[in-house]
């Protein structure tokens, strides 16, 4: 949970970086990038030439927005619904979250908006209101791609969602009542949302870091583990006692259970033969655990209507 507080504060500092606009960055980074790229033969380096090119990219982009945007600054129909948002913070920080989700980045969209405001388009009112709800989006992002993920990650993610969540909502609860407090965080709109965006991922990591313990033991009390139920600790076989009069169906049951005992061994051999190349000490315990359950699970014979009671010959 602290690695994920401290990404979201890494998040703001780039968007903070990213706001920078210095012209010849753009060509710099990708000449450097390519270069990178193309001459290099390690991988860890080309990897690097890649982020420099990505960097130049986002630059770019932003640049695109202020010019898409231009024409909109004198539009009466842009400014009235920019006013309407300026006015109306709970369906600004509808808005912001859901475009966070949409496009799959914070980041993306704390920049769009802070854009949008320095165009003179977006009241700061409504950018605040758009930039924690870019937070909550954000953190709603990831608890959608972790549906299916084990339960000891999805509770990092859920206690997120409330914290990040909870805690915009908060805020912006917190700005509404005191308008004036957006001013100390800068002069122009711009300034105040991409501020706003840092003050409150480094507020909450601060504020949270103290009671992390506490946190935890409070999600794993809402999301306690289920013990497997009868059904899943029985494994099934593919032998069947009925088939001992019919030499033909009784191999093929044979061969069917030795590939089941086959694709058991593949799992054990996946989940342990890393472990020959890295050790690590939880990996072999988690992989120990596997490994027992599928060895010694009770078997239970496939049910037949046309059981004899006769048994295997040793």
């Amino acid at each position: 949970m602290a690695i994920l507080l401290g990404a979201d504060v890494g998040s703001a500092i780039v968007s903070q970086v990213l706001l920078l606009r210095q012209d010849f960055l753009v060509p710099l980074l990708l000449l450097v990038g390519v270069i990178l790229f193309l001459r290099s033969s390690r991988n860890e380096i080309r990897q690097l030439g890649r982020i420099l090119i990505g960097i130049a990219l986002i630059f770019v982009s932003l640049d695109m927005i202020r010019a898409a945007t231009g024409p909109l600054i004198d539009n009466p129909a842009t400014i009235g619904v920019m006013r309407y948002l300026g006015g109306d913070v709970l369906t600004s920080f509808v808005i912001g979250a859901f475009f966070a989700w949409a496009v799959h980045s914070s980041v993306a969209a704390v920049l769009f908006f802070v854009t949008l405001s320095a165009q003179g388009l977006l009241p700061p009112t409504g950018a605040a209101a758009m930039v924690l709800g870019a937070n909550a989006g954000g953190a709603f992002l990831a608890y959608m791609l972790t549906l299916t993920a084990p339960l000891i990650a999805r509770r990092v993610v859920v206690t997120n969602v409330v914290l990040r969540g909870g805690g915009a909502a908060l805020l912006l609860v917190v700005l509404l009542r005191n308008p004036g407090l957006l001013t100390w965080l800068g002069e122009s709109a711009s300034r105040q949302a991409i501020n706003l965006h840092l003050a409150f991922n480094a507020g909450l990591a601060l504020l949270a870091m103290p009671f992390l313990k506490w946190i935890t033991v409070l999600a794993e009390h809402m999301m306690p583990e289920h013990a497997a139920t009868n059904a899943d600790a029985i494994q099934t076989t593919a032998l069947d006692p009925a088939a001992l009069d019919q030499p033909p169906r009784a191999l093929d049951c044979a061969t069917r259970e030795i590939m089941k005992m086959g694709e058991t061994t593949e799992t054990i051999l996946r989940a342990s033969i890393v472990l020959f190349k890295s050790w690590d000490a939880a990996a072999a315990k988690a992989s120990s655990a596997s490994t027992t359950s599928l060895a010694v699970r009770p078997m239970s014979p496939r049910p037949s209507p046309r059981s004899t009671g006769r048994h295997w010959r040793s």
